[in-house]
């Protein structure tokens, strides 16, 4: 019989304990060499989903015309007509996000400390349906410490106060890309973050924090030297010029010759690090603040809409980062939502 393959289980394998899962050769490969492991996981509020160690995966059943036979010598003690695919699932990161900034760190829990039990690390792993790899970078992107065990995430006015000291401290420097955590540390003044005073761990704590938010500005570290990331700073100095501008919107010649004159020297503006942040508008650039936009995607599309009709593909894919995976573009994505004509995605 050429169509039929053999399937061999382990001795003591129960006829019962069997499914039919489709994934690629490739991620087979890695995890009969041990590279991988996959975990069912869920929640009492998700379905079930299965991660490795970087990627989550939905599961979808689909009946089949093959039939997996369990055989035992020449009689059948178990068939299956159905298969499991594993697709890719979009990161959670915005749910996350959502979630972590109905609870931001307090000042009084810097100096005190967290005991917030739903904050607790392996508590909200396990409630985040996500791979390790995937949680770790959510923590990265959101700037989140960990103190004594909690997880929480700073507000944006401190996060960015922090954000704007780093860059200053680093323009006092040789070399501005290139800073070394112990020298930023001792020099930057942190003292806004304490007006109720200091407590016995404050200290620590606030060091945790500095190093999240080091960490998510820079590319790399090395032996406590952190290389910050040249988008980032970029980004976060244009975020700052039209955050505070009129209208949150400048003309686009004078926004470019002032960010311009912001910038550390050996910087060539780039105008794909605004994607994510900005519109063109006209003769101006308007500025969006993604932390602020709706997580359901047909609210992001009608929200996004409502600041300009009209939106280059450049311009609006960064904010659809997080619905993507690999089987599930933004075009196609776009396409379900919005109109696209002209080179120009639209209201439909």
């Amino acid at each position: 019989m050429e169509n039929c393959q053999e399937i061999c289980f382990t001795p003591g394998f129960r006829s019962g304990d069997y499914m039919l899962f489709e994934i690629s050769d490739a991620d087979l490969a890695q995890f009969i060499n041990g590279e991988i492991k996959y975990e069912f996981v869920s929640n009492e509020n998700n379905p079930i989903v299965i991660c490795s160690n970087n990627h989550t995966y939905d599961i979808f059943e689909f009946d089949t015309s093959n039939m997996l036979l369990l055989m035992e010598g020449s009689n059948v003690v178990g068939e299956a007509s159905s298969t499991f695919e594993m697709r890719e699932a979009p990161t959670p990161f915005l749910g996350f996000r959502e979630r972590m900034k109905k609870n931001y760190l307090t000042e009084s829990e810097l100096i005190h400390g967290i005991s917030d039990l739903s904050m607790y690390k392996d508590a909200l792993y396990n409630s985040t349906l996500c791979s390790e790899e995937e949680f770790r970078r959510m923590l990265l992107q959101t700037c989140a410490v960990e103190i004594d065990g909690y997880i929480k995430i700073p507000p944006p006015e401190i996060r960015d106060r922090i954000i704007e000291q780093i860059i200053r401290y680093s323009l006092t420097l040789r070399n501005w890309r290139s800073i070394n955590l112990f020298e930023a540390y001792n020099q930057i003044n942190l003292s806004h973050l304490m007006k109720q005073g200091g407590g016995d761990n404050s200290d620590d704590n606030i060091k945790t924090l500095f190093v999240s938010i080091l960490r998510y500005m820079s590319d790399k570290e090395d032996s406590e030297v952190f290389t910050l990331n040249e988008k980032r700073v970029v980004s976060f100095i244009a975020h700052k010029m039209l955050e505070e501008s009129r209208g949150k919107s400048m003309k686009k010649g004078d926004f470019v010759n002032e960010l311009k004159g912001e910038l550390p020297p050996d910087i060539q503006f780039q105008a794909n690090y605004l994607y994510g942040m900005t519109v063109s508008k006209e003769d101006s650039i308007v500025y969006v603040n993604e932390e602020e936009l709706p997580i359901n995607i047909l609210d992001r599309f009608a929200a996004l809409f409502s600041i300009y009709k009209y939106w280059s593909q450049q311009e609006i894919e960064p904010f659809f980062h997080y619905y993507e995976t690999p089987t599930l573009s933004f075009t196609d994505l776009g396409q379900r939502y919005a109109r696209f004509a002209d080179d120009m995605w639209m209201p439909k």
